[in-house]
């Protein structure tokens, strides 16, 4: 870490200089201006010293004493040349005033060409006693990572296909040195480029005789922290500042203190991360481990239980055969003593050989022990048999079972038992209460049923009268809502000012509007019949010679008096049929329908009287007023017996507003 500003201070764009050329020797090596030197060399400098740019017009230097910043050269006259050429060549002889004092082994040149081809000039070329070379490159310049020809990657291999290692050492300033605040630089894809080849990546400051170095910090799992070099991946990184005596050269490339520690760095964090993979990777085993004895575990109680499962199916499959085999054993001996009893004689005796339905029921238990005809027909035969109206329960009907020698198991034999009185109370022979709890009373099955079968009719017929009446009451209530809401639509309709000019226009209502059948309370319409069938009529008049089905709806509709549209359709498709065949309309393709002479003779309107030009000027119409021959309400056309009569709407369209006018106050 440096102090805070010194990023800043090391990514300055003065573009002061600090290296002049010899008057006699312009393109030779560059004389640095030390620092604090400024006034001992001024005289000096005005005398053999110049601007080393060549083609500058003012050259002539002298120096600066600076209180805040770095002494330096300057132009006697305002001169100011690049940024980027400054820098680059100052960098250059930053680089070899470096090497001629810490490298005094090695021979350094400037612009030295890679071959007689000149396919690459190296900014400053070193060459080791035992023949190795490195190639020391100042970038200020725009640089690509990609393939082209002057791209880092392509320049780089050109050097290290002629056995030259390349060092790159980027601008301070420039397209380069991305500064992000404090310590941070961004790195774009030039510098993750060289990253990616693992050698250092460097930004020199060639006025300030400086050099930054990039690191990164990494953690580990457990949070310690590494300085490392940044990796290709990497996005941001900070940086140290360091004077550039700091580097050192060799024939593998540059090297420093900053340098080996973030190489020792990055080992150790491969390292402890190496370690943290293995113990991840132990504990990892240990958990799998873990988790396959608990697996084997539960595999062997598995086992234990399927193999517990098995024995206990294996004994239930034996008590079950056991049992069934008992109850076959059973069953055989209660059917060998049934058919060998008198009572089954007698049974067959009273019933032409065959044994009833009713002592021939489905047993639900094996709490009886006797064959189930043989129960049933003791049962039967000693508590109900020539015992109609008699009570009985079905504790009745254990204790005669009992009496003669058949076992009734509780609770199983009592409920089956139960259940064979309710089966015989479907079929007629006993009536059971509700609420009873087992008690029955024994009736004949042809008279119970036929009772069953009457109480039913009646209580069916009792249910269709009681919904009659609910519907009559409903209807009558309808029907009273409907003829008040009849008075009141008629009375409406007797005081509105469309009668009245219906009256006036067809003499009086019609009869073609009271002949049809009235439409009832199911029309969808909002009106008395004679009030929305009067502006149908006058609709008709109005669009003779042809009307349509929709133009006469559209009408009623507009009056604001459809309540149901499907229903409302019904009744007009039926009046308008009504008066088809009435002969007073012809109904024509698409429904539509041709006025008749017959209907056309109740307008007493006039029909063929043309309107006369009129002898003064006309007036202009207001944007409001719709064009002539249109209603004013619906804009549609207009008849030629309305427009002779002076009328602007259709008759069932509601009049315009007028408005009046407020007078003016003076």
């Amino acid at each position: 870490m440096h102090d805070r500003g010194t990023l800043a201070a090391f990514a300055n764009g003065e573009t002061r200089q600090v290296y002049a050329a010899r008057r006699d020797n312009p393109m030779g090596p560059l004389v640095l201006l030390e620092d604090g030197m400024a006034v001992q060399m001024r005289a000096f400098t005005t005398a053999h010293l110049r601007c080393f740019v060549p083609e500058c017009l003012t050259p002539a230097f002298t120096t600066v004493s600076r209180r805040h910043g770095r002494d330096g050269y300057r132009h006697l006259t305002g001169t100011v040349h690049a940024e980027e050429s400054l820098y680059h060549r100052q960098g250059k002889q930053a680089l070899l005033d470096w090497l001629s004092a810490t490298h005094p082994h090695v021979r350094a040149a400037a612009e030295v060409p890679l071959d007689v081809e000149r396919t690459r000039v190296a900014d400053i070329m070193v060459t080791f006693p035992d023949g190795g070379r490195v190639a020391l490159e100042v970038q200020y310049a725009g640089l690509d990572a990609d393939e082209s020809h002057h791209s880092w990657t392509t320049r780089t291999g050109d050097y290290q296909v002629q056995g030259v290692v390349p060092v790159w050492l980027f601008g301070h300033r420039g397209k380069h040195m991305i500064a992000l605040g404090d310590d941070v630089v961004g790195l774009n894809a030039v510098h993750r480029a060289v990253l990616g080849t693992g050698v250092p990546l460097l930004w020199l400051n060639p006025t300030t005789s400086q050099v930054a170095t990039p690191y990164v910090r990494a953690f580990t799992a457990g949070g310690v922290a590494y300085e490392i070099p940044p990796r290709p991946s990497d996005r941001t990184a900070q940086v140290w500042i360091d004077p550039l005596a700091t580097l050192s050269l060799n024939t593998t490339g540059v090297t420093s203190t900053r340098l080996a520690f973030l190489a020792e760095q990055g080992l150790a964090f491969e390292q402890a991360l190496e370690v943290e993979r293995a113990e991840v990777d132990r504990q990892a085993a240990l958990r799998a481990e873990a988790a396959q004895a608990e697996q084997d575990r539960l595999d062997r109680r598995a086992a234990a239980r399927r193999t517990r499962d098995e024995r206990s199916r294996a004994a239930t499959v034996k008590r079950r055969r056991r049992a069934e085999a008992s109850r076959q054993m059973r069953s055989e001996r209660e059917t060998d003593a049934w058919e060998r009893s008198a009572m089954r004689v007698n049974v067959l005796a009273a019933h032409d050989g065959s044994i009833p339905l009713h002592l021939d029921l489905p047993s639900t238990g094996d709490g009886v022990y006797a064959h189930r005809q043989h129960w049933q027909a003791a049962a039967f035969g000693f508590c109900m048999r020539g015992h109609v109206g008699a009570s009985g329960t079905v504790a009745d009907c254990v204790a005669i079972l009992r009496k003669k020698g058949i076992r009734v198991a509780a609770p199983s034999g009592v409920d089956a038992l139960a259940a064979w009185v309710a089966q015989l109370h479907d079929l007629g022979f006993v009536r059971i209460e509700a609420g009873s709890e087992g008690a029955f009373t024994v009736t004949d099955p042809d008279v119970e049923l036929a009772d069953r079968e009457r109480l039913v009719e009646a209580a069916r017929a009792a249910e269709l009268a009681a919904r009659q009446r609910e519907l009559e009451i409903s209807q009558a209530a309808e029907l009273a809502t409907f003829a008040e809401r009849i008075v009141v639509r008629t009375r409406a309709w007797r005081n509105s000012e469309l009668r009245v000019q219906v009256v006036e226009r067809l003499g009086g209502i019609p009869h073609v509007v009271h002949a049809a059948s009235p439409t009832g309370m199911h029309s969808g319409i909002d009106a008395c019949d004679e009030h929305w069938r009067s502006i149908v009529a006058c609709t008709i008049l109005d669009m003779a010679p042809v009307v349509s089905l929709r133009e006469c709806m559209a009408t009623v509709q507009n009056a604001g008096l459809v309540a149901r549209q499907a229903e409302f359709e019904n009744a007009m498709r039926a009046w308008l049929s009504f008066l088809v065949n009435s002969d007073f309309l012809i109904e024509g393709p698409a429904r539509s329908y041709v006025v008749t002479s017959k209907f056309a003779d109740l307008d007493s309107w006039p029909r063929s009287r043309a309107l006369e030009p009129a002898a003064e000027v006309p007036r202009r119409r207001s944007r409001a007023e719709p064009p002539d021959g249109t209603c004013a309400v619906c804009a549609g056309v207009l008849a030629g017996s309305l427009i002779a009569a002076g009328r602007s709407t259709h008759t069932g369209c509601p009049p315009r507003p007028t408005r009046t006018r407020r007078p003016q106050s003076r």
